[in-house]
């Protein structure tokens, strides 16, 4: 899988979500500004390609009219691993990263500089068009040229074409990125004097699909979310399915996982219950880093602790001898002769610190009501873990213990706060340092 030259819109973007987690803000800024340069727009299908060489070029077969191909710069098989397309959740994690930029920063000057580039992601995929499916597999979802509509009629879900993992790519990431990234565009819109109803018209109704197609119960009532499901399961299946039978149903979340966690978790608690349903709480399921790492996420965010824990625990024991799991940065000269530095994104590191900081810390934004909060899971081997939160120019230094589902201790700056049930007040947000001490109980 080492393709040094090659872009993933999705997975760069996750990096991008963890370093305004981390309150890297000036390194956020220049990835959005790069997306916005270089990133390879496809002409025909209206949308972002699936992945990109680091010039911003894609292979000759995805090239719209007037698009120089990569071809002309990189040596035959060196840019080799191209999804088919088109991939909209790269659109659709934009959506959320440059608003959450905007969360974090209130970077006025910084948001009309990219505004134009976020309009053109943001109606790109919220229209309802007809787009055409780039790869070779047979499809029921397309027609005989290979058209499709975005929105399906019959479940008004995203579908979401790209040739990743089977026909049909992943429906609940598809959508739940869309829901989250469709809902804070729309309020950063608002905030920004510049209102897409659109936006939110789309986040409810892919909301209302979500929950009506993808969020399935066996036949005590328990609910399930399924990865991706066949059509004929879509409408009307109301058991708990035998994985022989329904071969393209996949309950092992994966990656998935990242897109579901900040629109549904303990917040919402159907979703808390399928994913305990649903997820492998000893973290005994096939997998690798960044599946155990985004597990563990999820994890802290259901208030399930121990199983969070056990995926890290997992985690930590599959790291390679050199306990690195970081990206490695590398210079590539092209046959223009010019210098690029590519990167190898080894997706672990790009979901670990969420799961870190979510975890230790406990600290999170809640996408449907619009509040940061603190809700930490330490186990008690541990004890007191002691971490520095960034908000705009407000640093929180924050000691978190104790991990359940109730709120034992909250106090900010020696004020007992307890009755906030940890959601942060936005008169903190000062520019001033303050000391947060939270704490959690079964």
């Amino acid at each position: 899988r080492y393709q040094p030259p090659t872009m993933w819109g999705r997975d760069s973007l996750i990096a991008m979500s963890t370093l305004l987690d981390a309150g890297h803000y000036a390194e956020a800024e220049k990835m959005l500004l790069f997306y916005r340069d270089h990133m390879a727009w496809n002409e025909w299908n209206n949308c972002i390609h699936a992945n990109f060489h680091l010039s911003g070029r894609v292979i000759k077969p995805y090239c719209a009219p007037g698009q120089e191909p990569v071809e002309d710069l990189m040596a035959p098989g060196e840019w080799t691993n191209q999804m088919r397309g088109p991939q909209l959740d790269a659109m659709a994690y934009f959506l959320y990263c440059v608003s959450k930029y905007h969360r974090y920063t209130q970077d006025r000057e910084f948001m009309d500089e990219i505004w134009p580039f976020v309009l053109k992601v943001g109606n790109g995929i919220a229209e309802n068009r007809k787009r055409q499916y780039e790869g070779g597999v047979p499809s029921e979802y397309y027609d005989e040229e290979k058209w499709f509509q975005t929105y399906r009629e019959d479940t008004g879900l995203i579908v979401d074409n790209c040739w990743e993992s089977d026909i049909l790519g992943e429906y609940s990431l598809m959508n739940a990125l869309s829901i989250v990234g469709f809902e804070q565009a729309y309020r950063t819109s608002v905030a920004l004097g510049d209102p897409q109803p659109l936006w939110h018209r789309r986040s409810q109704e892919l909301d209302a699909a979500f929950k009506k197609h993808l969020i399935r119960y066996d036949k005590e009532g328990e609910p399930y979310i399924l990865k991706q499901v066949p059509r004929e399961f879509m409408l009307d299946w109301q058991m708990k399915p035998d994985p022989d039978e329904t071969p393209l149903t996949n309950f092992g979340y994966g990656w998935t996982i990242a897109a579901t966690v900040p629109m549904y978790s303990y917040k919402d608690e159907v979703f808390r219950r399928a994913f305990a349903n649903v997820v492998d709480p000893k973290g005994e399921s096939a997998g690798w880093g960044m599946w155990w790492a985004t597990t563990a996420h999820a994890a802290f965010e259901a208030d399930l602790p121990d199983t969070g824990w056990n995926y890290l625990d997992k985690y930590v024991a599959q790291l390679p001898e050199s306990k690195q799991a970081y990206e490695h940065h590398q210079i590539v000269e092209g046959l223009d002769g010019k210098k690029r530095r590519a990167t190898l994104n080894l997706f672990s590191f790009a979901y670990l610190p969420h799961s870190i900081i979510r975890g230790m810390a406990g600290f999170g934004y809640n996408e449907k009501m619009g509040h940061w909060f603190f809700r930490p899971q330490v186990p008690d081997e541990i004890g007191t873990v002691r971490s520095r939160i960034r908000i705009r120019d407000t640093w929180f230094d924050v000691a978190s213990s104790g991990k359940g589902s109730t709120l034992a201790e909250f106090k900010i700056d020696g004020k007992d706060l307890l009755a906030a049930g940890g959601i942060l007040d936005p008169k903190y947000i000062d520019g001033k340092r303050h000391k947060v001490v939270v704490r959690m109980k079964r």
